[in-house]
């Protein structure tokens, strides 16, 4: 009986050291988290900005669009990738003789799959008349 006794708090002792010995987890990547800025015109041009404001989008491609109203919805008219975080990725858009619509601007980070795509969009200009 002691000898049992002595074996199982043996493997007790045991267990307890390997559970406090255990190296710690991983711990989870950071979140990608992305920015937008206003969109804005000055003279026939639309501007738009975006930016990353994380290390955590690394396996993300990460593009800032401008948008411009159409009849049958919206249009992506310029498109430019966000080079890593840290950095405002300024996008332009010359609206010259292109009529009045509306704008915004939109970032995504897409990371391959569907459920995974992030995305903010600016604010809308409305009613942007550009001859």
């Amino acid at each position: 009986m002691a000898a049992r006794l002595a074996a199982a708090t043996a493997a007790l002792v045991a267990a307890m050291v390997a559970t406090v010995a255990a190296p710690p987890t991983a711990h989870a990547a950071a979140p990608c988290r992305i920015e937008i800025g206003d969109t804005t015109t000055e003279y026939d041009t639309v501007k738009g900005h975006g930016s990353i404001s994380s290390n955590g989008c690394s396996a993300y491609t990460v593009t800032v669009k401008i948008w411009r109203s159409t009849w049958y919805g919206w249009k992506a008219v310029k498109s430019a990738t966000v080079p890593g975080p840290g950095v405002d990725k300024y996008v332009f858009y010359s609206c010259a003789g292109t009529g009045r619509h509306d704008y915004k601007t939109v970032i995504t980070a897409d990371p391959g799959y569907a459920e995974g795509v992030i995305s903010k969009t600016s604010n809308i200009l409305r009613g942007v008349y550009c001859g």
